[in-house]
């Protein structure tokens, strides 16, 4: 079962089936100005991925998305708002960790590490900043 596209690249859907436990779901105001979600996806033979979503007619917030198997543990924040994006990302996230996630999606690295803060300003891109160490290794299909 999947529930639609994932925003990472056109043409990535969940990969099925999972579960979804436990789970909060609020919608808040007229024609639910405010939608928020906390919980739990549990795929099977992939990740536990937990996750904290907000979203307004401003901005989108996901806070704390943790994405968690043998082989990954990584951490990431993402602040979507209407002049600037903030990225958070923290931790090692394998390739094999996001195909058990995703299907219909060429991952761009086999694996990546580290600490990295970044603002992008959408308005004014030249303003953007970023801070942290990465490191990865990067593949390319023949």
């Amino acid at each position: 079962m999947g529930f639609g596209a994932s925003p990472l690249a056109a043409g990535a859907q969940t990969q099925g089936p999972f579960s979804i436990s436990p789970a909060q779901l609020t919608l808040e105001g007229k024609g639910a100005a405010k939608i928020s979600f906390k919980g739990k996806l549990i795929f099977e033979n992939g990740p536990i991925v937990s996750m904290e979503v907000f979203a307004t007619p401003e901005d989108v917030v996901i806070r704390d998305l943790l994405i968690q198997d043998k082989m990954s543990r990584a951490t990431v924040g993402l602040t979507l708002g209407k002049s600037d994006a903030v990225l958070k990302f923290s931790g090692e996230l394998n390739d094999k960790t996001l195909q058990g996630m995703l299907r219909g999606n060429e991952l761009p690295a086999k694996w990546m590490k580290g600490n990295l803060q970044a603002r992008i300003r959408l308005d004014q891109p030249w303003l953007s900043t970023a801070d942290g160490d990465m490191e990865g290794r990067i593949f390319t299909s023949p």
